[in-house]
């Protein structure tokens, strides 16, 4: 279990490895699957710059046991130009990974600063994920014109995850160049006051239930913006 922590006014810096691998060490912080519900973890006001591989994961194993009230909030994250491998390659995979099979309520991400590897995977297990807000963060991807070691190319990739009562609003993403994927199903949310990246990089919503509300969002083409996709209700909603 890993509950009641608070990280705060920390520098995490130049984790990882140069050795010329791709998902290899580097995590500013990194829980591994802790077994029993846990709660309560509040990760604020710090920098992270030059992470190896993910700047906060929660990784491996899991068998959907719930983490309630997890905030990354008001965080400075910064790879720069320097972050690279002995062969010469921009080190990372992505910024945020809840790879662990897990799920969470009340969840905030709110207020940070991200320029380098940009991508947040999200496994979810197939479970529900309830009152998840992403706030008011700048994203920005750029690898400074160097070929990256082993990035993911996606924004947010909540792939197994049934997301109930999201909250997406006032994020600028257009700098992300990459696509997200918004859960394996979605149920109730909000997406307005964002600024996403072209038509090339659009957001898909798939299997769309309850109230979906996108409104003034902005894109920096005249393109598609969002992708609606599955039109089935998800394995869990019974009413």
């Amino acid at each position: 279990e890993i509950s009641n922590v608070e990280i705060y006014d920390c520098e995490f810096k130049n984790g990882g490895t140069t050795r010329q691998v791709n998902d290899c060490g580097g995590d500013g912080i990194l829980i591994i699957n802790p077994m029993e519900n846990s709660h309560d973890i509040n990760i604020h006001n710090n920098k992270f710059t030059n992470w190896g591989r993910w700047c906060f994961a929660i990784d491996l194993g899991g068998n959907g046991e719930c983490i309630e009230n997890v905030k990354f909030n008001d965080n400075v994250c910064i790879q720069y130009e320097n972050n690279i491998n002995l062969g010469g390659k921009f080190r990372g995979l992505g910024w945020i990974d809840f790879e662990a099979r897990k799920c969470f309520r009340n969840l905030e991400v709110c207020r940070n600063y991200v320029k380098g590897c940009n991508g947040w995977a999200f496994n979810g297990n197939g479970k529900i994920s309830e009152n998840v807000t992403i706030a008011n963060n700048t994203i920005v991807r750029t690898f400074y014109g160097l070929q990256p070691a082993g990035v993911y190319p996606y924004m947010f990739e909540f792939y197994y995850a049934n997301i109930k009562n999201l909250l997406l609003k006032d994020n600028d993403l257009s700098k992300c160049q990459a696509g997200s994927r918004l859960g394996l199903s979605l149920n109730n949310a909000i997406i307005e006051g964002n600024k996403f990246p072209s038509s090339s990089s659009p957001t898909t919503i798939r299997r769309p239930v309850g109230n979906i509300v996108v409104n003034n969002n902005t894109a920096l083409d005249s393109g598609k913006c969002f992708n609606f996709s599955y039109f089935s209700y998800p394995d869990y909603y019974k009413e």
